[in-house]
């Protein structure tokens, strides 16, 4: 369904150049739902700017369906559905108003029908004669989440996609995802690794740009096993090996391991400064 091949995006700033990601390759099959896992900076948002054909990248490619993202890019875009971190809605329209104008940008046959079932596949019909300037920052995303599906995509790209939700709604996102994974592929950042874990069967954990283990939990659990055994972290014990039994502690012990980035206790942080 999707296939990224050494995909690099180097920014510059007059002489400066800085590097977005480096040398990424991954694929993405039909029901597959792949997370994105890094710090601020790790590159996952580079690398779904580049999916969405947002921006070009400075080399390698991706495929869609065999369509080129460079070369095909306007052909790739029916077969894609996203939503980013910082949601671009029409807060002037009201939700069913915002939710026909997708359809109709798409060339839907029965726009007013696709609507009427996106809006409740993500309960929004309470809401949906209501200015979107009106509603809370949950029913925001879920009228992103609900643009993003709109045409029925066959690659779905997530970034932070449960930011705003409270845990209820988060749950009712999670259903719905594995729900939506049975005809599409799913990629998509978080930095919540228990989620991550719970939902996705593949997962790319990014540093400084870079990809630096990927794999089903099972593969990055034994990549940790691996590691072990080559003895090159003084740091790395059977205590480190017994966290990766736990749920929600592969990922967490990967990044700790591989990067000596403790990314639960950055997020614990992150996530109290959300709600203060």
């Amino acid at each position: 369904m999707l296939k990224v091949k050494n995909i690099t995006k180097i920014y510059t700033n007059g002489t400066e150049k800085s590097i977005g990601c480096k040398d990424i390759s991954f694929n993405v099959k039909s029901g597959q739902i792949v997370s994105l896992l890094g710090l601020n900076g790790a590159g996952k948002s580079s690398i779904l700017k580049i999916l969405s054909t947002y921006m070009k990248p400075t080399s390698g490619d991706a495929y869609i369906n065999n369509l080129s993202i460079i070369h095909q890019s306007e052909n790739v875009k029916g077969s894609i559905g996203v939503l980013y971190e910082k949601n671009p809605l029409y807060h002037n329209m009201s939700v069913k108003d915002f939710l026909l104008f997708c359809a109709k940008m798409y060339k839907l046959d029965m726009p007013k029908s696709r609507v009427d079932e996106v809006c409740c596949f993500w309960q929004l019909e309470k809401v949906k004669h209501k200015l979107i300037s009106t509603l809370s920052k949950g029913f925001k995303q879920r009228v992103g989440l609900a643009a993003a599906i709109i045409h029925k995509p066959k690659l779905l790209i997530l970034d932070e996609p449960t930011s705003g939700l409270d845990s209820i709604q988060t749950k009712e996102f999670e259903k719905n995802i594995l729900k939506l994974s049975k005809d599409s592929a799913i990629l998509f950042s978080t930095h919540n690794l228990l989620q991550a874990e719970n939902l996705c069967n593949k997962h790319l954990l990014l540093d400084k740009g870079s990809i630096i283990v990927q794999g089903t939990l099972h593969e990055i659990k034994n990549q940790i096993i691996q590691k072990q055994s080559q003895n090159s972290l003084s740091d790395f014990n059977n205590k480190d090996l017994k966290q990766t039994e736990k749920e929600g502690h592969v990922l967490e012990t990967a990044f700790r391991i591989f990067k000596n980035i403790d990314l639960k206790q950055l997020n614990d942080k992150r996530n109290r400064k959300e709600n203060e």
